[in-house]
């Protein structure tokens, strides 16, 4: 079975500002009722329409319609897409503008069923204009699905919209929709003319958005920018310029600059590579990402992953809880992901095939899946959410791994607690997951080690001033990766009100290793200590603590392939 292989959480933040072009224009083109017209994203500087009231008059006239889009579904036989069965759906939530030269005569927001009216003066030229963007909208049981977009990000990140035919508003009421076509004319995507792309991808985040709601009514969900282009490839760029379309794979991205914030998710879309645009699975496993960054805690390692791999337990949890949650959101335990030559392959598997090999353990994000989504079915969705934004994000000092999930779910003390706790203790249990009456958020009490001793106890203790042994795997770093399970190492020490202060963490190798490490407290990083150059063999950080308990996370990154001996490292607090 394979997991999602081209989905990866990434591993730095980027330095420079997602730039917030929310005004830039693009002109597209539509299927259905809509003109046919390049989609392409207006250059750079292109003038944006000014708003203006309408006159106040009564020469005035309401136009109705509809707002729509192509949807390519997948084959379920073959997990590629099936461009024999397009539907159109409506475009939920979008704003619909009507545009007379360079002003916005008017705009409205589309309803569930994607209509909208919109006032205009008699007798105007207009046209209508579908921006891919939720702004404030106000969604179900009053919750604001606020500055959702999706924009180009090899166009300068401009706002994708459509563009309908030139009109009259004439001196009666009237109708007028505008579509969003697929494009595909039978044998490949037309060039320029993709426009329902953006627009899918866009009804997959309102539609697990108003999943949430349902639990959450109170929720406010702080601005998510998707960025998808036709010239998004599985390609990677060395130097991470997301501009040339060389993204790697779909993703999720926190980046942080001068103390603000941008969450976004970047999406394949070149055709005859993948495209990932209809692949709403993975656009939900991707907002379960902006989920737990947002409202909870994720101290994932990032990197690519698949479902049979051993992983580091905090990316083991993170993929395992957002596949979790995109099949809940959805409604579906099946999992698509199209790609290949005409979109035509893809993969599939179900959150109900429990993985059942002697390798399951907290490290397989296919068992915390399966675990997190059994748990779902018996008592819903509730206490999952109650969970993550409670004591994981509040209150645990452990990271965010399917034991301090558990232990959450054992302290929510909700209606019922009991039966849930019993319920995902048997879940657990199934899965070679400890969850006896020791059973804590850090892991006490684990006896699978995954096939090696070295891989427990899940943190080790540190003494204060006191060296301890940091030893890594060799066979799981074959591909330089650090987020596989034996190539990180977490200790956890409580400090006393006497040793709380400006104190020193040091990593050592006798020679040839490169070690990162992070310094947590209260689940926040507090300090981190990393080498550019290859080949250093020590680490060292001054960070203020409090007393009580600290956690630190060591990382190998090998120099050499095969990695040289030693494979052991000194820590020290002191």
């Amino acid at each position: 079975m394979q997991a999602v292989s081209r989905s990866f959480r990434a591993i730095v933040l980027l330095a420079a500002t997602l730039a917030a072009a929310l005004m830039m224009q693009g002109c597209g083109g539509g299927g259905g009722g809509a003109a046919p017209a390049s989609i392409a994203p207006a250059a750079p500087g292109a003038t944006s329409p000014v708003v203006v009231p309408p006159p106040a008059t009564p020469n005035q006239v309401s136009v109705t319609g509809q707002a729509t889009y192509e949807l390519v579904p997948i084959n379920r036989f073959t997990g590629g897409l099936d461009y024999a069965a397009i539907v159109d759906r409506p475009a939920r939530g979008v704003t619909v503008q009507a545009i007379s030269g360079s002003t916005v005569l008017a705009s409205a927001i589309a309803n569930e069923q994607g209509n909208f009216t919109i006032t205009l003066p008699i007798n105007t030229a207009y046209f209508l204009r579908m921006r891919a963007e939720v702004v404030s909208s106000s969604g179900p049981a009053g919750a604001v699905l606020a500055a959702v977009s999706v924009k180009d990000n090899t166009a300068q990140d401009a706002l994708w919209v459509v563009d309908g035919a030139l009109s009259q508003s004439g001196t009666a009421n009237t109708s007028n929709s505008i579509a969003a076509g697929s494009g595909w004319n039978g044998t490949r995507y037309t060039a320029g003319a993709r426009a329902a792309g953006p627009f899918a991808a866009l009804d997959t985040v309102y539609a697990a958005f108003k999943y949430l709601v349902q639990t959450d009514p109170a929720i406010r969900f702080p601005p998510l920018t998707l960025f998808w282009s036709p010239n998004n490839t599985t390609a990677r760029s060395s130097t991470d310029d997301f501009s040339t379309g060389e993204i790697g794979g779909t993703f999720f991205l926190e980046s942080v600059r001068n103390g603000e914030t941008s969450r976004a998710i970047y999406l394949l879309g070149r055709q005859d590579d993948d495209t990932d645009e209809y692949d709403s699975a993975l656009i939900a496993h991707e907002v379960g990402h902006y989920l737990q960054s947002v409202f909870s805690k994720d101290h994932s390692l990032g990197g690519s992953h698949s479902g049979g791999d051993k992983l580091d337990m905090t990316v083991a949890f993170s993929e395992g809880w957002a596949t979790a949650w995109s099949s809940m959101a959805r409604g579906s335990p099946e999992y698509f992901d199209s790609f290949g030559a005409r979109q035509a392959r893809g993969f599939s598997f179900s959150v109900l095939s429990t993985p059942t090999d002697s390798q399951r353990g907290w490290y397989r994000e296919d068992s915390v899946y399966s675990s997190i989504y059994a748990l779902f079915q018996g008592h819903g969705f509730a206490p999952i959410w109650q969970a993550l934004t409670g004591p994981m994000a509040k209150t645990q000092q452990a990271l965010a791994t399917i034991f301090s999930f558990a232990d959450a779910i054992r302290g929510v003390g909700s209606a019922g607690s009991a039966a849930v706790s019993a319920s995902l203790n048997q879940i657990l249990a199934g899965q070679n997951i400890f969850a006896g009456s020791a059973a804590d958020a850090f892991g006490q009490g684990e006896t699978n080690n995954g096939a090696r001793a070295s891989n427990l106890p899940v943190y080790e203790s540190l003494a204060f001033n006191a060296a301890a042994p940091a030893c890594f795997a060799v066979d799981n770093k074959t591909d330089k990766s650090i987020n596989k399970l034996g190539m990180v190492k977490y200790y956890r020490i409580t400090l006393s009100a006497a040793q709380a202060g400006l104190r020193t963490v040091t990593a050592n190798f006798s020679t040839g290793r490169d070690l990162d490490f992070e310094v947590f407290q209260n689940g926040n990083l507090v300090a981190t200590a990393t080498a550019d150059s290859q080949g250093l063999n020590s680490e060292s950080a001054s960070v203020n603590l409090s007393a009580g308990e600290v956690i630190i996370r060591v990382s190998d990154f090998v120099t050499t392939n095969p990695p040289v001996s030693p494979l052991c490292a000194t820590m020290t607090l002191r």
